[in-house]
C-alpha cells in the first residue's frame, strides 16, 4: 500500500520533538504552548501531522511517577490543545545531551538533517529502551558509581527501613506489609548485586513502592515510598534517552 507521508518510528520521533521543544524553551521563544500544527512548523522537513499528534500524546502520558515530559494545555473537547515541555522533560533532555552517543545529542548537534537517520523505519539509531521494548528481559548495564543509581539505591533502602519500622502499617495491613517487604528485599538484592532487567526492577521495586505510596499517601511511609519510586524512575530514565 502506498504511503503518502514518510513514516517515522514513534519513540525516536517523540524524543526528537521533546528535544525541539527544549531548544525553543532555552531560546526564550515567547510561546507558552504549541499546537501540533505549530510543532510541525518547527521542522524544516515535512512530518505527518498525525504522527506528531501521537508523539505529543505519548510524551504527555509518559511520566516519572507524576511528572509528565510534556504538559498539555487547553480544551480536549474542542481539540484546541497546546503542548509545552515540562520540568521533567527538560531534565531528561539534558541527561540525554550529556550522553554524546545518544540520539537526542545527535539531533541537537546536527538538526533536522539527521531526523531520517534517527527515526526512519530503516534507521540504525536504536536506543537501549527500544532494545528493551523488543526484549523485556534484556539486562541493564548498571554503572554503580552513577549518582542517579546511588540516589535510587539510598532511597530504596530508606523506604524499606521506614516500612519495616512503621507500626501503623504493621497493625492495619500485616499480611500486605510482610509480602511488600519480601518483594522489596528481593528487588534490593537485584539492584545492588545482580544484573537486573527493567521488568524485574518494575515488578520488585517500582510497583510495590507505588502501592505503598497510594495506600498511605502523605504519611511518612507513603512519602518515603513515593520518593524511592521517583528516584528509581529517574535512574531508569537514563536508559531511555
Amino acid at each position: 500500500m502506498y504511503l503518502k507521508q514518510k513514516p517515522y518510528r514513534l519513540i525516536p520521533l517523540s524524543r526528537i520533538i521533546l528535544a525541539r521543544l527544549y531548544v525553543q524553551h532555552v531560546n526564550d521563544d515567547p510561546k507558552d504552548r504549541y499546537s501540533p500544527q505549530e510543532v510541525a512548523a518547527l521542522f524544516s522537513i515535512p512530518i505527518s501531522l498525525n504522527l506528531i499528534r501521537s508523539a505529543l500524546e505519548k510524551l504527555h502520558r509518559d511520566s516519572n511517577l507524576h511528572a509528565p515530559l510534556v504538559l498539555r494545555k487547553g480544551n480536549t473537547k474542542t481539540g484546541n490543545l497546546g503542548y509545552a515541555i515540562g520540568a521533567y522533560g527538560m531534565e531528561v533532555v539534558e541527561k540525554a545531551i550529556l550522553k554524546k552517543d545518544s540520539d537526542v545529542a545527535h539531533y541537537i548537534a546536527n538538526g533536522d538533517a539527521v531526523i531520517d537517520e534517527i527515526a526512519s523505519l530503516d534507521a540504525n539509531f536504536f536506543t537501549a529502551q527500544e532494545r528493551m521494548d523488543t526484549d523485556e528481559w534484556a539486562p541493564l548495564e548498571i554503572d554503580r558509581t552513577d549518582p542517579a543509581y546511588l540516589e535510587a539505591l539510598s532511597s530504596v533502602e530508606e523506604a524499606i527501613e521506614t516500612i519495616r519500622q512503621d507500626n501503623g502499617f504493621a497493625a492495619t495491613r500485616p499480611r500486605e506489609r510482610e509480602g511488600i517487604l519480601r518483594v522489596l528485599q528481593e528487588g534490593l538484592i537485584w539492584l545492588k548485586e545482580k544484573v537486573p532487567t527493567q521488568s524485574i526492577l518494575q515488578t520488585t521495586l517500582v510497583s510495590p513502592l507505588r502501592w505503598v505510596s497510594s495506600v498511605f499517601g502523605n504519611a511518612i511511609v507513603g512519602e518515603a515510598a513515593k520518593k524511592a519510586a521517583q528516584k528509581l524512575l529517574d535512574f531508569l530514565s537514563t536508559f531511555y534517552f
